[in-house]
């Protein structure tokens, strides 16, 4: 992590983040197995439960021991429970489901059908008739005859009788004459095989019988159907059936079935009773309406088998689980009883809050992710100004640099660290100051006493002296010399190091610099071998081809006089992670490795120097030098244990690569 930006460790840590999305969903995907096991084993139990209470309603209620015979009562009519939306439009488009229990009358050979379904509040109708010749009635106020429906639900005759297609109004017999239902609506439509009825109409006209007559008239001008009457056809031959309505068996169950539907058949596989709300999203009725009929193999595995379980977990929602029990009167097996349960308003739940709650977190997230590396982007330009000046100051020690106009705006961290650096910049060059005037007050002052000690020295030698004394005049004036040249190689450091701030500086080829230098070295000292090693491009650098001549001559020398006999110098430049490299390696004695980073310093030298005559001033001209040119240089022990290097190195925007 050290290694990467601000913006790339902020990156990695909102990647980090994604581990919380990640992990709500494989924990909603555990949930919802979850779910489907609970649901397995509460649909066997609610399975076991209706059961055992059917099998007791089997012997105590002979009514619906009959439903369940396979021989049905030929009087009795079915009113089919409403499964979907039914539109009085006259049209039979929504009446399909309960084409089983239709009754039919003989028109011509052709058949008629009327078919009645109910719900909590309605009970609706449609009649279907085949008619060669549509007789309407002229107007609402004549008694001419025409086609019509006569039907009576336990409560009176309603007469169906339209002037015209459409909306009709139904009249029901009062005393000798008719009134109007107007809460009973009914719609006359025209087909290609004759005329449909549907209406719909309160339950509370309709009773438990029924009793249909259909009369078709084919001459309007008949004033009555007791004269050359065409045809009657009745429903229910002139008498009426007892009606069997499937909504009354709801008060088999205590509550309303939810995800959940109850299947009787009896033995021969026919569906007797069906209820329940399997899927109560209706926007799935269509897509899993050939899902609710019990299937044959189904069915078999239950009668041959006594029970039977079964679940189908298909892709998305398909979630059912299926548990059959046989139904068993006196010894005998007359149906089954099936209970489905579907899990869809849990998974729509759970898939809708899945994508709900990962639509949030990337909002957030992205708006986290904007508001971030806008922030640091802020936070990086401020730094890199900072960073710039620093390297500015870096270069020329402080004093080209004015940290005074230094301009950060912002109460954080970073404004407080500019306030940090132009204390810091002000204290050292009030430093740096003392240290020239010091330094120029000593050399000034010094040098006078020096010189008289020096005379003093010389008139003392004049003299008759011992020795003893002699040696001690010796050793006086090897201290004076040492001390004069001390002041010498300090004003010439201080004279150096100014001067190499004053030389102006331009991009040069460095690659083809290192050639002609190593071929004047290998010219200068003929004893040593010089290997220069390049990779294949060519670098240029922002300095001075002089200095940076000085400067590895100042390097070079080093190597030599500390490489071992017969060994070669290896000079290496190569490019490594976006960083150019230059490398002088040699052979011989190494470096403590405390002492690695002073060897740069001023009046700092490892060699086995016995006049005192070697000061290090070559290494720390090379280090002014190498900080001109933008380079940072390092001593290092080569890994082998056998030498030293020097190493210098520039970063990826202090040189060009030339193509």
């Amino acid at each position: 992590m050290k290694m990467f930006s601000i913006s790339w460790k902020l990156f990695f840590i909102f990647s980090i983040l994604w581990i919380i999305p990640i992990i709500g969903w494989y924990g909603s995907l555990y949930l919802e197995r979850e779910l489907e096991e609970f649901s397995i084993v509460e649909n066997k139990q609610t399975a076991k439960h209706h059961h055992s209470f059917y099998q007791k309603l089997l012997k105590e209620d002979d009514a619906f021991s009959r439903q369940l015979s396979q021989t049905k009562n030929p009087k009795e009519v079915v009113v089919a429970q409403r499964v979907g939306p039914i539109l009085i439009d006259g049209y039979a488009d929504e009446w399909f489901p309960y084409n089983d229990n239709q009754l039919e009358a003989r028109n011509d050979n052709v058949a008629s059908k009327l078919t009645l379904v109910e719900d909590k509040n309605f009970i609706y109708g449609l009649l279907q008739i085949n008619d060669n010749n549509v007789t309407y009635r002229l107007n609402p106020y004549t008694s001419t005859s025409s086609d019509m429906l006569r039907l009576d639900l336990g409560y009176g005759y309603w007469l169906f009788q339209a002037i015209a297609p459409g909306r009709l109004k139904v009249q029901k017999e009062h005393g000798n004459g008719f009134k109007t239902i107007s809460s009973i609506l009914a719609i006359w439509q025209e087909t290609k095989s004759g005329y449909a009825i549907e209406f719909r109409a309160p339950k509370s006209l309709a009773g438990n019988k029924i009793s249909a007559v259909l009369y078709d008239v084919d001459n309007e001008g008949i004033s009555s159907f007791d004269e050359k009457l065409q045809g009657v056809f009745t429903f229910t031959d002139f008498s009426y059936f007892p009606l069997s309505r499937e909504l009354n068996n709801r008060w088999l169950v205590n509550n309303e079935l939810q995800q959940n539907q109850i299947t009787l058949i009896n033995s021969s596989g026919q569906v007797v009773l069906q209820f329940g709300d399997l899927f109560s999203d209706e926007s799935y009725i269509n897509d899993y309406k050939n899902k609710k009929i019990i299937n044959d193999a189904f069915t078999k595995e239950v009668i041959e088998k006594g029970s039977f379980f079964s679940v189908k977990n298909g892709e998305n929602l398909d979630f059912l689980s299926k548990t059959g029990h046989q139904l068993v009167l006196n010894g005998e097996a007359v149906g089954s009883i099936i209970i489905e349960s579907s899990l869809l308003k849990e998974k729509l739940f759970l898939a809708k809050l899945r994508w709900f709650g990962l639509l949030i977190f990337s909002f957030i997230w992205l708006v986290l992710m904007v508001l971030a590396v806008k922030q640091i982007k802020k936070y990086r330009a401020r730094i890199a100004f900072l960073n710039e000046l620093t390297e500015q100051a870096n270069e020329a020690d402080a004093e080209a640099v004015n940290f005074s106009e230094l301009e950060i705006y912002g109460n954080d961290e970073i404004d407080q660290l500019s306030h940090n650096l132009i204390y810091y910049n002000e204290r050292l060059e009030q430093r740096r100051e003392h240290q020239k005037k010091l330094l120029a007050r000593l050399n000034h002052e010094l040098r006078t006493p020096i010189a008289i000690i020096s005379s003093s020295l010389d008139n003392l030698q004049l003299s008759d002296l011992s020795d003893d004394d002699l040696e001690l005049v010796n050793n006086a004036r090897s201290g004076q010399q040492r001390l004069s040249l001390s002041f010498n190689r300090l004003s010439e450091a201080n004279r150096l190091e100014e001067s190499i701030d004053q030389v102006n500086l331009d991009w040069f080829d460095v690659s083809s610099l290192l050639e002609t230098l190593v071929s004047s070295y290998e010219n200068n000292w003929e004893h040593i071998k010089f290997n220069y090693s390049s990779d294949t491009n060519k670098y240029k650098i922002y300095g001075s081809e002089d200095l940076f001549a000085q400067m590895l001559d100042k390097i070079i020398s080093n190597a030599v006089d500390f490489a071992t006999s017969n060994t070669p110098i290896e000079i290496k430049m190569y490019r490594l992670k976006g960083q150019l490299s230059l490398v002088i390696e040699n052979q011989g004695p190494q470096i403590k490795a405390g002492s690695l980073r002073n060897i740069f310093n001023l009046m700092e030298s490892y060699r086995s120097d016995k006049d005192g005559s070697n000061l290090g001033l070559g290494l720390y001209v090379a280090k002014l030098i190498a900080r001109r040119h933008k380079a940072k240089i390092s001593a290092l022990n080569t890994q082998d244990g056998g030498g030293v290097m020097i190493q210098l190195t520039w970063k990826k925007k202090s040189y060009l690569v030339v193509t």
